[in-house]
């Protein structure tokens, strides 16, 4: 057993040994490799810049999600906090080129542009109203009781010379027996008492005949030789009875109104028409009318007239439209829905073609006529050229205008402030297709009126915009999106390069000026990014009195800047309107801080946010430390990067 024992530890020994041997002779093993998390190099195929010599323009960073963020410096993006990575180098401006086959994959097509009758669709909405020229009341023309009502309820219709009521009057009783005592007295007359007497006898007719009984009511007085007890009276017109004001038995005076009869054979749609419609609307425009009460079935109208005044509280103008209604299908107080499709001449003028060279008359413009010396048939005036009526107004011609050019509306991209369109690039090799900015017009129905940008015969693209505008977007060409910087804006974001061009000489009073600016930029920046309006505007007091002595280094835009540095000093300008000043001085003067950064001697931060003034970016000096956006306050308080490369936290 011992034996046994002692050979198996002796077996162990020599194993141990053995490995012992193995591991002495092996190579030592290399340290473990500690990797650190890099943004990936792009490769050199990709960015065209193997070769590039060391003098090439510095990287720039932009958020994946958000490509108009651009820094210098990596980091996180200051609207969603993620890592922000190498912007690739663009095309080399602004357009796009692909193979055949990605522009069929991607669905690209293209139309030309042309010119063509396009119309404006206006809809407008309003309601049936009687026509006030056909409106008769029935009054009564002398004081009395009314001893029969033949018409007894309200909405029978009635022709002209119906029997409305029978009417008993003491008054009218004497006028007739006045008639009667001077008839016979003409009779008996002789010589010269002769023509007294007939002056007498017309005087005792015309009474009556303007009390309102016919001519043959009069003779049947004279014929009779006494009175009638009561005297029929008629309708002054046809149509429909919409109020019944009396009942049988009453008494009336002199004017008391009786009937009320409208003739609902014409009426008028009373539509309105908001600011931005207005320009589009002219007198003897076509127009189609709906009601809940007849689906598709249109009334068409014509623009008689257009209000010249406009309702403050609806900020609406009233159109007026005359529609005839034989059948009566259009009640008043209906409501209507209105479509005028209005004719465009050249790139921004509605026409009334069919008004070119007819005549009008000023006081009835319903009245219209093709003859040159015709008069209106209501009221006798001489009718006017249509062109001369101001309803009409001077932009009819008797010449067909050339049509506008057209484009349809799945064309443009319309960001709000700019409207691009891709054209097609002729003679290219493989399909290009250039951004372009342009002028829209109104739009005609499934079209847009292009007023400037664009040629007769261009191809623009149709469908896929938004896929080449992403394609622009994300190497950071100028799109629709992510437009290119005007001067302007390069003006308001000098800044963010530290220098605005050639160094500035100052006098030693301009310097020790400007050295009592900055504090003041200073403390409105803490003031505003603490969203304390009162603070700021206590803070920038002394910033137009400073401002002065700065007038021949700020240039030609030193008033404007003064003005900037009132309203941000002024007690009741509003946080807002401070907020826009400050970006303007801060735009002038930071670049001017720069430049004598070691003269003032000083030490502050300079901050910069892309975000800032509109997406176009804007800076600002605060105190070290922690960075505090002005512009956005606690909203996004942390959104911005300092000038030397430390970049703030996210928005929060």
């Amino acid at each position: 057993m011992k034996n046994r024992l002692a050979a198996a530890i002796a077996v162990a020994m020599l194993a141990l040994g053995v490995l012992i041997g193995v591991f002495l002779a092996a190579p030592p093993a290399p340290p473990a490799k500690v990797i650190t998390a890099k943004p990936a190099a792009q490769p050199a195929a990709a960015t065209g810049q193997a070769d590039a010599p060391t003098d090439a323009a510095p990287q720039v960073w932009t958020c994946s999600m958000h490509p108009q963020i651009k820094l210098p410096e990596p980091g996180l993006c200051p609207i969603c906090n993620m890592d922000l990575i190498p912007l690739q180098a663009g095309g080399g401006g602004a357009e796009v080129t692909m193979s055949a086959e990605a522009a069929a994959l991607a669905r690209i097509a293209t139309v030309a542009v042309r010119r063509d009758d396009a119309k404006v669709h206006l809809r407008l909405v309003g309601k049936v109203t009687y026509d006030e020229t056909r409106v008769a009341r029935l009054t009564a023309w002398f004081g009395g009781r009314i001893e029969r009502m033949y018409v007894d309820f309200t909405g029978t219709v009635v022709k002209k010379g119906d029997h409305m009521l029978s009417l008993y009057s003491p008054d009218l009783l004497v006028a007739q027996q006045e008639l009667i005592q001077a008839a016979r007295d003409r009779d008996r007359a002789s010589g010269p008492l002769r023509d007294a007497a007939e002056a007498t006898y017309r005087a005792a007719r015309d009474k009556l005949r303007l009390w309102g009984l016919l001519d043959w009511q009069i003779r049947s007085v004279e014929k009779r030789g006494r009175p009638i007890e009561t005297v029929t009276i008629f309708a002054p017109m046809g149509g429909v009875v919409t109020h019944k004001n009396a009942v049988q038995g009453a008494w009336v005076q002199t004017g008391t109104p009786i009937y009320t009869i409208a003739d609902l054979s014409h009426v008028w749609v009373e539509l309105d028409a908001y600011e931005s419609d207005i320009a589009w609307l002219r007198y003897g425009q076509r127009v189609q009318v709906e009601v809940d009460a007849f689906p598709g079935q249109p009334f068409a109208g014509t623009i008689a007239f257009v209000n010249p005044v406009m309702d403050e509280r609806t900020r609406t103008v009233k159109v007026r439209v005359h529609v005839d209604n034989p059948d009566l299908r259009l009640k008043p107080g209906m409501f209507v829905r209105a479509v005028a499709k209005v004719p465009v001449s050249g790139a921004r003028a509605a026409a009334a073609p069919d008004m070119a060279g007819k005549f009008v008359c000023p006081m009835h413009p319903e009245v219209v006529s093709d003859k040159a010396k015709a008069s209106c048939r209501i009221c006798g005036m001489r009718l006017v050229p249509a062109e001369e009526h101001w309803l009409v107004g001077p932009a009819l011609s008797g010449k067909k205008a050339e049509a506008p050019l057209v484009i349809p509306v799945t064309a443009p991209l319309i960001t709000g402030k700019r409207v691009v369109v891709f054209v097609e690039k002729e003679g290219a090799a493989e399909p290009t297709y250039m951004v372009r900015e342009i002028t829209l017009g109104p739009r005609a129905g499934d079209h847009y009126v292009v007023i400037d940008g664009l040629m007769e015969g261009e191809k623009v693209v149709r469908k896929g915009a938004f896929r080449l505008d992403s394609s622009m977007q994300i190497v950071g060409d100028p799109s629709a999106m992510n437009p290119p910087e005007s001067t302007d804006e390069a003006a308001a974001g000098a800044e963010t390069s530290g220098t605005a061009g050639d160094k500035v000489a100052l006098t030693a009073a301009e310097l020790a000026t400007l050295a009592k600016v900055v504090p003041v930029l200073t403390a409105t920046s803490a003031a505003l990014s603490a969203d304390d309006d009162p603070a700021a505007a206590k803070a920038a007091e002394h910033l137009p009195h400073l401002l002065p002595g700065l007038k021949d280094a700020l240039g030609e835009h030193a008033q404007h800047l003064i003005d900037a540095a009132g309203t941000l000093a002024a007690a009741d300008a509003g946080i807002d309107a401070r907020r826009t000043a400050y970006v303007l001085l801060n735009a002038a003067l930071i670049p001017l801080i720069t430049q004598h950064k070691e003269a003032l001697g000083g030490t502050w931060d300079h901050v910069f946010c892309p975000m800032a003034n509109d997406n176009k970016g804007a800076g600002w000096l605060q105190a070290p430390g922690e960075v505090s956006n002005p512009y956005y306050g606690a909203s996004m308080l942390r959104c911005g990067g300092k000038k030397d490369g430390h970049v703030g936290g996210g928005a929060r």
